[in-house]
């Protein structure tokens, strides 16, 4: 169980710690006997590739609550890149995967975490917990948060791409506004080719994503389901 081991927790040297989580409402022998895992959320409500985390978090917690660890659940930065595009306060996105990082790093090593189970859905916020869960080298997970289902307009579907095309091409303001209406109709990451589906994927390459899994859309059932109550999934 981590760097020091439940002789060292156990003894008079880990008695702040469990003063601590006890004090925070954790169970004295949870505490002594089973393995801390951290659960980092990347949950920000001003974003739908992030507002829906919270729910995925509590299936996260229940599942490693079953199989028999203690999880503690802390929040790492989120942002949402389209929200400054084209301005100049954009810059402050390119730095976000190192904060992250950074962030998950520093407090997994102070609150001496046995492993980690990281939730995260979008861009540089999951190339962060990749990074994080490297320089940790410790058990760890990332459970991502899926992807945004193709909204519908004018008898095709379209995708938040398709808002740029038609800002640059010079749409009309009530055409404009009638696609901002329809083109990002649920919560889940932008539902095309970009960094946040491209990193999900890439995550299951890597061995640190549960197999399967990176494809399902956001708003289905099977994105908060454990993989052995699950169907067959394709990515196809």
């Amino acid at each position: 169980m981590g760097k020091y081991g439940p002789e060292f927790w156990n003894s008079a040297a880990g008695a702040h710690r469990r003063v601590m989580m006890t004090a925070a409402g954790y169970n004295d022998r949870d505490i002594r006997e089973k393995p801390i895992i951290g659960v980092p959320n990347s949950f920000l409500e001003g974003s739908p590739g992030t507002a829906h985390l919270r729910r995925i978090a509590a299936a996260v917690k229940e599942g490693i609550w079953a199989a028999g660890g203690v999880p503690v659940e802390f929040g790492i930065p989120a942002t949402c890149g389209n929200i400054p595009n084209g301005v100049e306060e954009m810059k402050y996105e390119q730095v976000m995967r190192d904060l992250v990082c950074n962030s998950i790093e520093a407090v997994s090593k102070v609150q001496q975490f046995d492993g980690i189970c990281m939730i995260a859905s979008c861009d540089n916020i999951i190339a962060g917990c990749y990074m994080a869960a490297a320089r940790l080298d410790i058990p760890s997970l990332v459970v991502t948060g899926g992807c945004m289902d193709a909204g519908f307009h004018d008898g095709r579907a379209v995708v938040e791409a398709d808002l740029d095309v038609a800002r640059f091409s010079g749409a009309e303001e009530d055409a404009l506004a009638r696609l901002e209406a329809e083109v990002c109709p649920t919560c889940g990451a932008c539902p095309s080719m970009g960094t946040a589906n491209t990193m999900q994927l890439l995550g299951e390459v890597m061995n640190l994503v549960i197999p399967g899994t990176s494809c399902i859309p956001a708003v289905q059932s099977k994105r908060s389901t454990p993989p052995e109550r699950q169907g067959t999934i394709s990515c196809g």
